[in-house]
Order: C-alpha cells, then structure tokens, then sequence
C-alpha cells in the first residue's frame, strides 16, 4: 500500500513539476510577444529623431539599433526584417527593388529603387548589429525582398489576425 501510494505522489510531484514550468513558460512567451508586437509594429520607432534628416528620411541609425537591441546579433534576418519595417512601407517593398535596375524578369519595365538614403540607414544598422559585410547585407536584402513579394500578402493577413489576438490577449 505504501509504494503504491509513494509512486502514485511521486508521479503527481513530477506532473506538477511540469505544470510549473511550462507556466513559466508562457509568462516568458507572453512577454516575448508583446516586445515583438511592440517591435514589428512599422513605422513605431521610440524617441524624437536626432536630425532634421531622419525627420525626412525614417530613424536614424542609433535609434534603429536600440529597436533591435534586444536580439542576437545572429539573428540576422529578424534583424532585418524588423529593421525594414520600422523604415519601409509594405507597397514599397513589394513595388520596388534595391537597385531599380532592369532584370532579366523585369523586361521592359524594371521596379523603381527603394529611397537610398533609407536603404543606407537601414544597410549601416545591420551592418554594426550583426558585424556583416556589404555583400552579405545585398544578398540577405535581395533574399528578404524576393520572399516578401512571395509571401507578403499571406504574411500580411497572418498578422492581421495575430496583431488582434494579441490585443485580446494584452487585453486580459
């Protein structure tokens, strides 16, 4: 009777063990999504500009790495990701190109440059964050571009409905 018993309360001991930690586990998941609800919301960026430039032309370079500072610099495409929202509109990124020029896709007509001036922001935030060469930075962008024109609207209306059950989240 006594073993029986020892083992049925060691097993309950464990379970609530368990139970424990995975509530730990989602207080720690909470705050994560709200520092990324906070993060990926474009165009939010904390802090007045430092310069009649970046009033013009998005944040500047300090006040992008503070929206990052947070984040592994091995995170590169989080990083960047998030960086290019906090610059970026969604139609530019899906109208336009890094460079503007023309491609063996584009044919006649190639897509407009993105801004240079907020490109460059966005190119010398990454580059100090995550210690990456130019090339490195081209490709990743060329890489993140290609993939938001793929899934940009499929991401676009996942988020729409994570942002709302955020808010009813927070809410509670």
């Amino acid at each position: 009777m006594y073993c029986c018993l020892h083992f049925l309360f060691s097993k309950v001991r464990k379970l609530e063990k368990k139970y424990e930690a995975l509530e730990r586990e989602v207080r720690h998941l909470k705050k994560k999504l709200r520092a990324s609800v906070a993060d990926v919301a474009p165009h939010t960026v904390p802090g007045p500009s430092s310069s009649p430039q970046a009033a013009s032309d998005g944040p500047s370079v300090e006040e992008l790495l503070q929206c990052v500072s947070h984040l592994s610099s091995k995170d590169v495409g989080i990083i960047l990701r998030t960086l290019v929202y906090k610059v970026f509109e969604n139609e530019d990124l899906l109208n336009c190109s890094r460079t503007g020029k023309k491609t063996v896709n584009s044919r006649d007509n190639p897509k407009p440059p993105l801004n240079a001036i907020k490109l460059e922001i966005v190119q010398t935030a990454v580059m100090r964050k995550c210690e990456i060469s130019v090339e490195v930075f081209k490709k990743k962008f060329d890489n993140f571009l290609k993939m938001e024109r793929h899934l940009g609207p499929v991401r676009n209306a996942v988020e729409q409905v994570m942002n709302s059950i955020s808010i009813k989240m927070l809410e509670q």
